[in-house]
């Protein structure tokens, strides 16, 4: 059972937009990150 208060979920709801640009610009990083592997690994020659 979870309760808020009206005026913290209206915070909440701004913090969520807020996340979805971070989550996107975590893809971003997830995406160069998985490039970087593939390049590391071609380096050592995995």
């Amino acid at each position: 059972m979870i309760h808020f208060e009206m005026g913290n979920w209206e915070l909440g709801i701004g913090n969520w937009e807020l996340g979805i640009g971070h989550w996107e610009l975590g893809i971003g990083h997830w995406e160069l990150g998985i490039q970087l592997c593939e390049l590391v690994g071609a380096g050592l020659g995995i």
